[in-house]
């Protein structure tokens, strides 16, 4: 759907989301992943194993592009990356992050 082609030798940070909170859905521990890996995969299991939705973003485009929330205890500034779990359609939650998660989904 999103034109990713992974190669043979391609890193992929896979962050998997199985519950939501306040209406988001968050990737957490991401400081620091930036130069470890070429995609950043995030998983949405909130729903149920049968009905998950994928994104798999270039990781460039995921940490020059995304509004991350830093760690102050762990000194981390791309800690958590956050979206809406209903994608935008009942509310205003990270829009910009919805956006680059519909955009790269699989």
């Amino acid at each position: 759907k999103n034109g990713i082609t992974l190669m043979t030798g391609n890193t992929i940070e896979v962050k998997t989301a199985v519950i939501q909170s306040s209406g988001s859905i968050k990737a957490y521990n991401l400081d620091g992943k930036e130069e470890h890996c070429n995609y950043v995969a995030l998983v949405d299991m909130t729903r149920s194993k049968n009905d998950m939705r994928i994104s798999i973003i270039p990781s460039s485009v995921f940490f020059s592009q995304g509004n991350f929330n830093g760690s102050k205890a762990k000194n981390k500034d791309k800690d958590t990356f956050t979206w809406s779990g209903s994608y935008n359609s009942t509310d205003k939650i990270q829009i910009e992050n919805t956006q680059l998660f519909l955009e790269y989904e699989i």
